[in-house]
């Protein structure tokens, strides 16, 4: 089975610590992690449009909180071919596509954070995030691509009378939220160093698989 993961830090790979993460513990599935430290739900949600590309059988994702934004590092390496390989397109995805941008968000990248605030409207961010999450699950489901997700550290709301429902995906957002666990840690770099937690996880994972 090929999985692919999509999510900010806390689905994200650190390589120091092999065998730590739940995904680590997925054998014999095929992972492909197209997480990334610092993803915004606009990432995200490419993340996922992106996933499709890798023929998965399944994708899990880990939302994110709504105050980050990406800003462009080197557009140039986003001018690529995609090979038929999945290997070699997994990495061709990872590499040059995200690299392509930076990620701001208070603690890093702060400056462009700071200079991005004075447009920053809460109850406006929540809800564009709210779009994004929705929009990407929308695509999952119009795709047939079975899937499920935490909503990690977005709060839904209602704003300007638009109520935040998620009950149309609520059968699927049944992984374990990594959020509501963390150790606040930066090492590792998933934050979470207990590995009884992510076996755990990991198990939860595998026996959505196997229904």
């Amino acid at each position: 089975m090929n999985i692919v993961l999509c999510g900010d830090s806390y689905f994200d790979k650190d390589d120091r610590y092999p065998g730590l993460h739940w995904a680590d513990r997925l054998s014999p599935h095929t992972v492909y992690n197209l997480a990334r430290g610092g993803a915004s739900n606009f990432s995200i949600s490419l993340q996922i449009y992106q996933s499709a590309l890798l023929k998965p059988d399944l994708v899990l994702i880990s939302f994110t909180s709504q105050p980050r934004i990406e800003f462009a590092q080197n557009t140039s390496k986003l001018s690529f071919t995609l090979d038929s390989d999945l290997q070699t397109r997994y990495w061709q995805l990872r590499n040059n596509i995200f690299d392509a941008y930076d990620h701001a968000l208070p603690g890093h990248n702060a400056d462009k954070f700071v200079k991005w605030m004075p447009w920053y409207v809460p109850s406006l961010d929540q809800l564009k995030n709210y779009f994004y999450i929705k929009s990407a699950l929308d695509y999952l489901d119009a795709n047939n691509i079975n899937y499920y997700y935490s909503l990690g550290g977005f709060t839904s709301a209602t704003v300007a009378g638009i109520d935040m429902d998620f009950t149309p995906y609520q059968h699927k957002n049944l992984l374990p939220n990594s959020w509501q666990h963390s150790e606040k840690l930066n090492d590792p770099y998933f934050h979470i160093a207990d590995p009884v937690w992510h076996e755990q996880f990991s198990q939860t994972v595998l026996e959505l698989i196997n229904g």
